[in-house]
């Protein structure tokens, strides 16, 4: 929602380093961890080696489920503070970082494997495996990060997308072009469409997976896929959205439509809640809306249970009910109930 300031905790002599006489190291946190305010807690905490000065923080700033930082930089190696092993059942969790070129180009390395990524190109790397940059011009990067539980990927889709050339995907042009406009865009642009061009990101992502799945599940159930939740995202409000009767309304078996779903990673039920959850977020972004008890607009959706709501809604936006609303209000300058 709001602004954060990245910090450079500290620099370091090259002695202290023992790197070459010109180059000087530096900590940065805080560009993308904006909830995190200790160096040795923060995910996002780097070690940046220069021969110049170091890497200017330009802007950061957070778009619904996106954290956002535009870097500019010369020649920089960049690595993790910390080197850490990472269960591999962590690893669906930990979300995407998405990287786009603005000037220049730099190399990423992650899981082995190297990139160079040009300008206006876009890259794929997850968020917990330890991961390098280097640079041997002066760039600008954009860097967003979208958690796991907005966007998780399978071990299959990893493989394919992080830290891979992207360009045969449709989704990753429409991706490119999209940050292409975004890196100008203003500080005084509203919440609400900040939040939406948010999920234009997310759908870009969502564009490219669904690629893959495509490729991985055969066309014509990727089709199909698409048909039956666009169906469902008409019927939201529908009080009596289950399998059952989504397959009735396609002229499918139950058992089928389970199979179709779980060949994408998702439940029906899952994927209405999903969905059902987004449109209570929606509503209480809405200025008109802030005077309407949170209750009465989890229930337009379906939530009839508030604490079950709430646990619904933290999990997976990562802010309560309640805090996403008082951080809206505190953004546009409404007042809101908490009720």
């Amino acid at each position: 929602m709001g602004e954060s300031v990245a910090v450079w905790v500290k620099s370091l002599g090259a002695a202290e380093k023992m790197m070459p006489e010109r180059t000087v190291a530096h900590v940065l946190q805080g560009y993308l961890d904006t909830r995190c305010g200790s160096v040795e807690t923060a995910r996002d905490a780097v070690l940046v080696r220069s021969e110049e000065s170091p890497p200017e923080v330009l802007r950061v700033w957070r778009w619904r489920d996106i954290d956002l930082c535009l870097i500019q930089a010369g020649k920089v190696q960049v690595v993790p503070h910390r080197w850490a092993p990472v269960p591999d059942e962590l690893v669906h969790r930990a979300g995407v970082i998405v990287g786009y070129v603005v000037d220049g180009a730099v190399c990423i390395t992650q899981d082995r494997r190297t990139i160079e990524v040009g300008r206006g190109q876009v890259v794929l790397y997850d968020g917990i495996t330890p991961c390098s940059l280097r640079a041997e011009v002066p760039h600008r990067y954009l860097i967003a990060r979208i958690g796991g539980q907005v966007m998780p990927l399978r071990a299959q889709e990893r493989a394919v997308l992080v830290v891979r050339d992207l360009s045969p995907f449709a989704g990753a042009a429409a991706l490119s072009s999209l940050l292409a406009v975004l890196v100008d865009v203003g500080d005084d642009l509203a919440p609400a469409a900040g939040g939406h061009l948010g999920d234009a990101i997310v759908s870009c992502l969502q564009a490219i997976i669904a690629e893959v799945r495509g490729a991985a599940v055969g066309q014509r159930s990727a089709v199909l896929f698409g048909q039956l939740t666009g169906w469902i995202d008409a019927h939201l409000l529908d009080e009596d959205l289950t399998t059952e009767l989504v397959a009735a309304e396609h002229f499918l078996s139950p058992r089928y439509v389970r199979k179709l779903f779980a060949d994408h990673e998702v439940t029906v039920s899952g994927y209405v809640r999903t969905k059902r959850l987004e449109r209570v977020r929606d509503e209480l972004s809405r200025p008109w809306n802030a005077h309407l008890p949170i209750a009465a607009l989890a229930a337009r959706w379906g939530f009839h249970n508030p604490s079950v709501f709430s646990r619904c809604f933290a999990r997976r936006f990562g802010l309560g009910p309640q805090e996403f609303r008082r951080a809206v209000a505190g953004a546009t300058g409404q007042g809101a109930s908490d009720a």
